[in-house]
């Protein structure tokens, strides 16, 4: 089954603990008592969350990190890309090159047809609809 990684599970969880409260900048200390994680695990994902334009940093005593954009506007898929890059429910989905039965696989195209209908739905899940 399509899965996704720890690290990935416990992004989705500190955006949703900030989408609760999108005027507010959060330290890495505060999002990982709200949320149990450990303080090195919340900085090692905020960093990548800000490499990737999910989240913005402000600097300085009152700052923090907030979302970079609406908890509406933040796809469940836009957090898996961020973490692990782009995924396929297999690999030829994504690397059609490294599959020696490409030329005669009769259910790559089945496979296919699956892997978007999974994006489709990740795609239509926003933060928002999380945090209900």
């Amino acid at each position: 089954m399509f899965k996704v990684n720890k690290l990935t599970d416990y992004a989705t969880l500190l955006l949703v603990n900030m989408a609760g409260n999108t005027d507010v900048n959060f330290s890495a200390k505060v999002l990982a008592t709200n949320t149990g994680l450990t303080l090195a695990t919340v900085g090692k994902i905020l960093k990548i969350l800000v490499l990737n334009k999910i989240l913005i940093s402000h600097q300085g005593s009152q700052g923090g990190y907030r979302l970079a954009r609406a908890p509406e506007a933040i796809s469940v898929a836009d957090i898996i890309l961020a973490m692990e890059g782009r995924k396929g429910i297999i690999e030829c989905v994504h690397d059609a090159d490294n599959c020696d039965l490409k030329a005669t696989c009769p259910v790559r195209d089945p496979w296919q047809k699956i892997n978007l209908a999974v994006y489709q739905v990740l795609e239509g899940m926003s933060l928002s609809d999380m945090l209900r």
